[in-house]
């Protein structure tokens, strides 16, 4: 998803559009004042961790920046980009402890940043960034998860158009409605296939057997993992025998 700029200026800053893709999860009460800088990130000497910065970075990189980390996330925005939403008490504990144990696939680059910090860089203007950053209500640091729809080779636009251009034309006297439930698998592939809601003979096998033969999408992520996603495919047929097209998720991302 690409972000852009929203041009409203406020404290001298330009906000960029919300994180849709991303949820906070936990919190941290640590700010940027107990952090080391390091590289263009900090480290946090607590949990043994590098906090990544986004901070001003469109969704589209961050989730690029994400596809080779950890399973669990911890970082730093810009506080009105993102959402909080809660997860089960002993979720957020078994997450805190994992981070505490310093059970991630960093432990070798934070202390290898640590201990040799990358040439150039003002680890002073950084400490002084830090303290004036965390003066107010500016940032969230905590531990997120990173979610993402699936995506047809081209975009939705394209699915249609391929469904469009191969369903047969029918005869009705009043608009009918097809409902086809399915699934993207965590590869990519559309499974399960089923009629939901019969609107034509006609158009309701031809629908099922579409999906099943589509292209393979590009796969639903879930914490940075891919994911199973199930959709429900809406297509209507009106008197004129035109076809309006639409594909709606029906259930949370799940991991398999």
């Amino acid at each position: 998803m690409k972000s852009v700029l929203i041009r409203l200026k406020r404290n001298n800053l330009y906000l960029m559009e919300p994180l849709q893709n991303i949820q906070l999860t936990f919190k941290c009460p640590k700010t940027l004042n107990d952090l080391s800088p390091c590289n263009s990130d900090w480290y946090c000497a607590g949990c043994n961790r590098i906090i990544m910065d986004f901070r001003g970075m469109e969704e589209s990189r961050i989730l690029e920046s994400l596809n080779n980390g950890d399973k669990i996330h911890c970082g730093i925005f810009d506080a009105q980009r993102i959402a909080y939403t809660p997860q089960p008490k002993w979720y957020r504990w078994f997450s805190a402890a994992l981070i505490a144990l310093g059970l991630n696939t960093l432990n070798n680059r934070v202390f290898a940043q640590q201990k040799v910090p990358a040439s150039g860089v003002d680890t002073t203007a950084s400490k002084q960034k830090a303290t004036a950053d965390s003066s107010g209500s500016q940032i969230t640091l905590g531990i997120f998860l990173v979610s993402a729809q699936p995506e047809y080779p081209g975009g939705i636009t394209r699915f249609y158009d391929r469904l469009r251009s191969n369903l047969q034309k029918v005869s009705v006297k009043e608009a009918a409605t097809t409902v086809v439930k399915f699934t993207i698998e965590r590869d990519g592939t559309p499974v399960n296939a089923s009629l939901v809601t019969s609107g034509n003979a006609k158009v309701d096998k031809q629908l099922v057997q579409l999906i099943k033969t589509s292209y393979r999408w590009k796969p639903g992520l879930i914490n940075g993992r891919p994911a199973a996603t199930d959709y429900n495919c809406t297509v209507k047929v009106n008197p004129k025998g035109e076809f309006d097209i639409s594909v709606e998720r029906v259930s949370r991302t799940v991991s398999r």
